[in-house]
């Protein structure tokens, strides 16, 4: 019975419900393995990771690409950025790779992905400075998103810790997106939010769990975000203005809920103020 069970189990089934930090792990692996082999035993890897993670050409194509992207920009990768450049080269779709300051730029058949690193970025502002206390919470930020093992299935609190980062840090208006992506396999759609502002008038997508800056239309194509499907778009001013107005209530809300229903939430509570005091909440006190 058991094995029938087996034989009639979706092959997608067990790649959507695993954990997202082991399926980043899992794939580190198989990378890894692609890297390590000659070019006899490449393509019979490449075969075996594509059959892992299912159906769906087109979206295996873009989601095992952005990992590759994402991969270069962790710490355990480190030495092997050249052979992870030198293996994006070898997709077809991919005409050449060429590196001009921080940005990588890839060129495919779809058009330039400009993508860099948002530590490296961070760090090469000069504003990460241990001396200092804020240059202290700017390093710890760096250090939390260097390692792939960290950054996976933190993407809502990630970006709520950034917005403030940026906006105060860098004085770079900015936007928390929410939305819902989809990745190697069509089924496989999950909610995910990343950052969205403006270098030298260019939209870039900043994805936390992924160390990535990467240009916003290059993003949605690889994720195959649709924008029918965000849920909200939250300005860096408004969040500021929400923890000033709202107090420790909106400390009170996980990332998740707040981005995903802040409009609503917002609404509801500047509409009951007169039943709660902030100077209460913040200090703990009980009414």
């Amino acid at each position: 019975m058991s094995d029938d069970l087996e034989r009639n189990t979706n092959p997608n089934y067990y790649w959507l419900f695993i954990k997202p930090e082991e399926r980043a792990m899992q794939i580190q692996n198989r990378i890894r393995e692609i890297i390590g082999v000659n070019d006899n035993e490449e393509a019979a890897v490449k075969r075996d990771l594509k059959e892992y993670v299912g159906n769906g050409e087109e979206f295996y194509d873009d989601s095992y690409l952005m990992d590759l992207i994402s991969l270069i920009y962790s710490k355990e990768n480190a030495d092997l950025k050249d052979d992870i450049l030198g293996l994006i080269s070898t997709f077809p779709f991919v005409k050449g790779i060429n590196q001009s300051g921080q940005f990588i730029q890839i060129e495919t058949d779809d058009g330039s992905i400009e993508c860099a690193s948002i530590s490296e970025m961070i760090r090469s502002s000069g504003k990460a400075d241990i001396e200092a206390p804020q240059g202290r919470v700017l390093e710890t930020f760096c250090k939390s998103i260097d390692s792939v093992r960290n950054r996976q299935s933190n993407c809502h609190d990630f970006s709520m810790t950034a917005t403030e980062l940026f906006q105060y840090d860098f004085n770079t208006p900015n936007s928390i997106v929410t939305g819902y992506a989809k990745y190697y396999v069509p089924d496989n759609k999950y909610l995910h939010s990343w950052m969205e502002l403006k270098v030298n008038g260019k939209d870039y997508a900043l994805d936390f769990t992924k160390n990535t800056m990467i240009d916003k239309e290059s993003y949605y194509r690889l994720l195959h975000i649709d924008e029918k499907e965000i849920c909200s778009i939250i300005s860096s001013d408004e969040i500021i203005a929400d923890k000033r107005d709202f107090g420790g209530l909106i400390k009170l809300l996980d990332s998740k809920t707040y981005l995903t229903s802040r409009h609503e939430i917002v609404r509801d509570l500047d509409k009951n103020k007169h039943l709660f005091d902030n100077s209460d909440i913040d200090s703990g006190e009980e009414r």
